[in-house]
């Protein structure tokens, strides 16, 4: 290869290393507004909005930490508790919120998944005085 052909080819690589930089800071750029809107949607108790607003950052971004955690609150609360668990188990820490852990702990025990249900239940008491307060 040609020293011409090897710095083309550097070329394109950095070319192409920027647009795929680009493309991710445009992605989570997006991500944070629609993150902002759903919070908004959230607290105005508009949760049909709100959960728009999550499904469109999940669809760009499955594994996304707070779109997971307000999906599954959402579904819990909806009574849709297989839809919750399935974005529950999506959360790589435990969620923000204890109450999601208690939630998701009544999921289980409705959905039949005892063992993981009483490890949810305990580290809900962990996470709380035992009481229901927080910590």
């Amino acid at each position: 290869m040609s020293s011409e052909a090897k710095r083309r080819a550097k070329v394109q690589r950095r070319e192409a290393r920027k647009r795929t930089e680009k493309a991710r800071r445009q992605i989570a750029d997006h991500c944070a507004q629609w993150m902002d809107d759903a919070e908004d949607a959230w607290f105005a108790k508009d949760f049909p909005r709100a959960r728009r607003f999550f499904q469109r950052i999940l669809h760009v971004r499955p594994t996304h930490q707070a779109a997971n955690e307000r999906m599954a609150e959402l579904f819990f609360i909806d009574g849709l508790q297989a839809d919750g668990l399935r974005h529950f188990d999506r959360l790589v820490e435990p969620p923000e919120f204890p109450i999601i852990d208690f939630r998701a702990a009544v999921a289980c025990l409705i959905t039949e998944r005892f063992d993981h249900g009483a490890a949810l239940a305990q580290r809900f008491l962990r996470r709380t005085d035992g009481g229901g307060r927080m910590a």
